[in-house]
């Protein structure tokens, strides 16, 4: 039978029960995910509930934040490197496996949730085997991924039947789900969030000059880890075609961290002819600063369930006070 959890609970309940919270993740590196646990997880501890994330697969950059804001983090073991033998990653699997098991016997938590497949896949089961009772799965993104990966898929579809509760952060995320087989009943829509500071729009001014950019040039600016399915692919063949057009004033600035593909992304950008056109900045912490010196923000993801990018760029100014335009390109969507 699967397996109940109670939808609702308030901070009162909350405090009355201790209600134990164990957050699955696949690791702790700057992304969407990541930095909305950054910004929920306290909040949570502050209304009660006794909090630990997870780290399967590997720590990250936001490991020490977490820990600056309160959140204990237990990091399972260092990554393999997928270059590894086959036993080797299969060994890594089954390790971690071991250390959540305990990891969950000791802590005892009411809830389990798991957060991307990664941490599903792996969550789930050891959830199972060590006695949890209430797991929950957040899935924020698109299934694309299956068609690629049929073996993880098929992993995912025989652990349906143990979670208690799944959460989409988009209505097309739920449907998806339904369409998997899922009991509409066990669906959620929970959508992303975003902290918003006071004096949000005063960004500085001078970010344009220190990149080096002037006041007449177009600057638009993709915030995306570089993974193959965020389509820096597709948007580096759209923007090409601006050259073509004989535009010649534009520059796209590319924020995120590589995933393993900037060697392609620059042997592209150099194929299309526009290396002087385009920059990749890396992981940044002035993110704002940056979508404020923009003019144009795009999101060309082939699977983003919820953009947290489109968000923070949606409805900001520019550092010169004009309101900057977001455009998603849907691709072949």
């Amino acid at each position: 039978m699967t397996p109940q959890i109670r939808p609702h609970v308030t901070a009162q309940e909350a405090i009355a029960d201790r209600v134990r919270l164990l957050v699955v993740v696949q690791s702790l590196d700057i992304g969407g995910t990541e930095k909305h646990l950054l910004w929920v997880l306290p909040r949570l501890i502050d209304r009660g509930f006794d909090v630990t994330v997870f780290a399967a697969f590997r720590g990250g950059d936001l490991v020490p934040a977490f820990a600056d804001a309160g959140v204990p983090v237990v990091v399972a073991a260092r990554a393999v490197e997928s270059r590894r033998s086959s036993f080797a990653q299969a060994w890594h699997w089954f390790r971690t496996l071991l250390r959540l098991m305990r990891t969950i016997s000791r802590e005892r938590p009411d809830i389990v949730h798991c957060f991307l497949t990664g941490a599903y896949v792996l969550g789930v089961p050891a959830a199972v085997l060590a006695g949890a009772r209430n797991r929950v799965v957040s899935r924020r993104n698109l299934n694309g991924y299956q068609t690629k990966r049929p073996g993880l898929y098929a992993v995912e579809r025989r652990l349906h039947r143990y979670v208690s509760l799944f959460l989409g952060n988009s209505h097309a995320v739920a449907q998806q789900l339904t369409e998997e087989g899922i009991d509409p009943d066990r669906v959620r829509v929970l959508p992303n969030g975003i902290s918003i500071p006071a004096g949000r729009a005063a960004v500085s001014s001078t970010t344009r000059t220190d990149l080096g950019l002037t006041a007449h040039q177009v600057v638009m600016i993709i915030v995306a880890n570089l993974s193959p399915y965020k389509g820096h692919l597709d948007l580096l063949d759209a923007v090409a075609k601006l050259t073509a057009a004989n535009v010649p004033d534009w520059q796209l600035l590319c924020v995120g961290k590589d995933y393993g593909v900037q060697g392609d992304l620059v042997t592209q950008v150099e194929k299309l002819g526009i290396a002087s056109h385009v920059r990749f900045l890396g992981s940044r912490d002035d993110v704002p600063d940056l979508l404020g010196a923009a003019d144009i923000g795009v999101a060309p993801s082939h699977e983003e369930g919820f953009s947290n990018a489109i968000l923070e760029g949606h409805g900001g100014v520019t550092a010169d006070g004009r309101h900057r335009r977001w455009r998603q390109l849907r691709g072949s969507h």
